[in-house]
């Protein structure tokens, strides 16, 4: 094998797999602070990337994270419509299928502007 060089920063991590990232797993010593060498280097092969069933987007926001809601079914964009029904929880799923934590808040979609009369309602209703 091939043995790494420079800085080891963590070492005696143990996480239990429910983790998400490695932010949430103990680890004995860091940044440097240890004996490890590097005949020990941390190496994994995953298995495939799971990709969600229906892509998701957000558009017409202020910045990337905020928009209306977008699904992409077949190769086509199109809206969810959240009406009364959209909960924070709704909204927490949404946000994490897109990479961040969690929402801060829901709001109207009308918020970042309607949909375009073209714009295929794909899905009518969420409940998480």
């Amino acid at each position: 094998g091939f043995a790494g060089s420079g800085n080891i920063w963590i070492s005696g991590i143990s996480c239990d797999g429910s983790e998400m990232s490695i932010d949430e797993c103990f680890m004995e010593r860091l940044w440097g602070a240890n004996q490890c060498t590097h005949e020990h280097d941390m190496a994994v092969e995953c298995s495939d990337k799971q990709l969600p069933q229906y892509p998701l987007r957000l558009v017409s926001g202020p910045n990337s994270v905020s928009g209306r809601v977008q699904v992409l079914y077949s190769t086509t964009w199109g809206v969810i419509c959240g009406g009364d029904d959209f909960s924070i929880q709704d909204g927490n799923v949404v946000c994490k299928q897109l990479g961040y934590t969690g929402a801060l808040q829901i709001l109207s979609g009308t918020q970042y502007g309607e949909s375009l009369p073209d714009e295929p309602v794909w899905i009518t209703s969420l409940n998480c």
